[in-house]
């Protein structure tokens, strides 16, 4: 089977929110890094207490996220965050590094950390199709 690439995710660029969003339910692609990479995660517990401290709705942060999914833009739930609450979130993030070619996770996998791409590029793919 050839990979469809749904999108390719650069510098600035985030995934992974959905799957915390939406509880329980398993990756709907995989990830793979396309180039050396550095990211930044926020594992699913903080992230959630993140969007209520911050007093988010996360169903309007998703109906959101859907309409920008074709647009570059910054991550629009963090938007309306005072420069110091990100402080705060910033000492929570995990920093991780990805080897070009490297399975950051696959569909399937559970969904537990929200990603932002920091430097580097990788592909999201389904069912091991590129879009």
């Amino acid at each position: 089977n050839k990979e469809t690439l749904l999108k390719k995710v650069g510098k600035a660029d985030y995934f992974g929110e959905i799957a915390l969003m939406l509880s329980g339910i398993p990756r709907t692609a995989s990830v793979i890094a396309t180039k050396k990479s550095l990211l930044l995660s926020l594992h699913e517990t903080t992230f959630k207490n993140f969007m209520k401290f911050a007093h988010l709705d996360i169903s309007e942060i998703m109906r959101e996220r859907i309409v920008n999914t074709f647009w570059k833009c910054k991550i629009p739930f963090f938007n309306t965050i005072q420069k110091e609450a990100f402080i705060d979130l910033a000492k929570e993030c995990s920093i991780e590094t990805f080897k070009k070619d490297e399975v950051i996770f696959n569909e399937g996998d559970p969904g537990d950390k929200f990603y932002i791409v920091s430097y580097g590029e990788v592909k999201v793919t389904v069912d091991n199709k590129e879009m």
